[in-house]
Parts: C-alpha cells; structure tokens; sequence
C-alpha cells in the first residue's frame, strides 16, 4: 500500500510530500507504481520508439515566418530575414550520416532510393508513398527511435539520436542535395515522445487477441476505436545504421490488426494487482505490448482518467479499494459512467 508520494519540482528543486488513501499512476512510465513495487513488465526489445517532430519553414515567405511555432516573431523581427532570402546550414559532422542514406523527405534522384522490404503478409507498411511534396515527410509521426533501448535508462540517448537524425537529414538535404535554400528548421521538439515503456499489471492484462475475439468483460468501462497500432522499426530505412540506432517507423496495418468497434476494455486493467489503493491510467495500464496499440492514443487515455476518477469516488465513499469497487459496487461504477464526470456517487 502506498501511504504518500514525494514529487520535486524540477526548476525550483522544492519537493512536496502528498500523503493520501488512493493513488493513480497517470505517469506513463509506471513510476509511481514501480517504485511502489507494483507488478509491472517492459518489452526487452521491439519496443514502440519515441517521436521525433520537427517542420522546416520557408524564410522567404512573411506569412510562414509570422506563423512560426515558437510565436516570438513580430513586424519588427521580420524585417530582418527580408532581403536575406538564402538560409544557409552549418555542416553537422556529429549528427547522423546521411549523405550516401535514404530517408523520409529526401527526393528521389538524390542518394539512394529506400528499398521495399514490405513482408508480402502485409504486416508492416514499410515502403509507405512518398508525399507529393517531400517537405511533408520531414519530421511526421514515421520520424521515431528507440525501439530496442530503455525507455526510462536510455531516455537522453533516444533524445539525442532524434536530435542527429534530424540535423543529419536537414545538413544532407542543405549540403549534400543543394536543396531548399530559402528554407530553415522552423520548431523541434526537444522532448521526445515516448509511445511505449513499463506497463503496470492488474486483475485483467488485456491482450491483441482480446480486440480481435472481441471478448467481452463484465466491466467494459471505456470505449478503443485505434486499430492495433504498433510501430516497430522500418526495414526499408535501417540498413546501414547500427542495431537500436534506427530513427524511421512503420507500422502494423491489414486484417490482423483490425477488430470490430467500438470495444469496450475492461475496469480491471485499471488498478494494481499487488498495490492495493493504486489505480493507473494512460499508456502503463494492464495490457499486453499489442494490447497497448488500441488503447494509447490520447483521447483514449483520457477516457481512463474519467473512470478512474469516478471509481476513486466510489472507493473513497464505499470505504474500499479499487478491487472493491469491481467485487462489490461495479452497478454502482457503470450507473456513473453514463452521467456527467463530474456527478458525484449515490449517497
């Protein structure tokens, strides 16, 4: 049982002691419930890779240096990229070589073409079309790495290759390819986002097979409609990169990973097995790795926080644990999950 958490405040380094009789691990990476303790697994390698997003911007376009992401330019700041059209980019010897490479956004006839590796199964989608205009393929969702690293250990090391793989395309397109002179790195993400890490194990450890079979639990609580969206490394990008250095995804895709919706995953994914008084939502709830792939996009996710509020308002009620609200007030759970979210427990 968990009596309190102790949180810091990064900047200021101030911590806070939270004491309390229920806790939720909306951490992601299970920290909360990992140091507890609790149950838990990680995927040792294929894991999903965390996001590397960034979008280039044309210098010589007011509209576009206007509309700039970082929402620090005014008139008065623009006026000095007029009359400056050329953006030239420094080389960049300590990001990824990319120069004799392929990847997303590099033309054809420049370097060599990625070569489709697609299984004939159909299961990965690993030689995906080319945007009409190149520029499109630079730093979308396929713009990804980490797949066999740790994702809480190795964080600062799958942040930093997002960092050189997307310097390295931007120096190869720039240098190498004489591309884009009026164009510029416009926003970066300098967080990466992470898609899978430790997942924390409950009563019901819900699967890729339960989406497909469509089983059915008693205590459905929240709705999946994501198709089994898992991201693995794509082949037709990762020759000549060293194992767990690769920075370009597919994903799964065809019949296999399609399932009849909405479908409604269970209560039970959502509280410890071991940890009595610790619910989780988010990406580290009770699912097997393909069972994550339905239920780790956002809205999603959210739709997690909404139950497990009005559980922790019955448990907290009732005098019992998130176990107990399924043994022994699941009517009382589901009365509540058609109203309001913020409609309190029957007194």
């Amino acid at each position: 049982m968990i009596r309190a958490v102790v949180a810091q405040n990064v900047r200021s380094s101030k911590r806070l002691r939270f004491s309390g009789k229920l806790f939720a691990d909306c951490t992601g990476d299970a920290t909360v419930g990992v140091l507890a303790g609790a149950d838990h697994e990680m995927s040792a390698e294929g894991k999903m890779g965390s996001s590397n997003l960034w979008s280039v911007m044309n210098v010589a376009d007011p509209a576009q240096v206007l509309k700039c992401e970082c929402k620090d330019k005014d008139a008065l700041t623009l006026s000095l990229h007029e009359g400056a059209v050329v953006a030239p980019f420094p080389r960049c010897p300590w990001a990824v070589d990319l120069s004799d490479k392929p990847f997303p956004g590099r033309t054809p006839g420049h370097g060599p073409a990625a070569k489709n590796t697609a299984q004939d199964s159909g299961t990965w989608s690993s030689s995906r079309a080319p945007a009409k205009n190149p520029l499109q393929d630079i730093g979308t969702w396929f713009w990804e790495s980490g797949f066999d690293r740790d994702p809480v250990t190795e964080i600062e090391y799958i942040r930093d290759l997002n960092l050189r793989a997307m310097y390295g395309a931007w120096d190869t397109l720039k240098n190498v390819d004489k591309l884009y002179p009026n164009y510029r790195i416009g926003w970066a993400a300098y967080i990466a986002g992470k898609r899978e890490s430790r997942r924390l194990l409950g009563d019901v450890i819900l699967t890729g097979d339960d989406f497909r079979k469509g089983t059915v639990f008693p205590d459905g609580c929240f709705p999946c409609s994501w198709h089994i969206d898992i991201h693995k490394a794509d082949p037709a990008f990762g020759q000549g990169h060293p194992k767990g250095d690769e920075f370009i995804s597919t994903f799964t895709n065809g019949k296999d990973y399609t399932y009849q919706g909405p479908y409604w995953a269970p209560y039970r994914c959502l509280y410890s097995r071991n940890i009595s008084n610790l619910f989780m939502a988010g990406r580290d709830i009770s699912v097997s790795s393909d069972g994550l792939g339905p239920v780790r996009v956002m809205k999603t996710c959210g739709m997690m926080g909404e139950i497990v509020g009005k559980a922790a308002a019955i448990a907290t009620h009732h005098q019992t644990s998130p176990r107990g609200v399924y043994q022994n007030y699941l009517s009382e759970l589901k009365a509540v999950m058609g109203q309001p979210v913020a409609t309190p427990p029957r007194q």
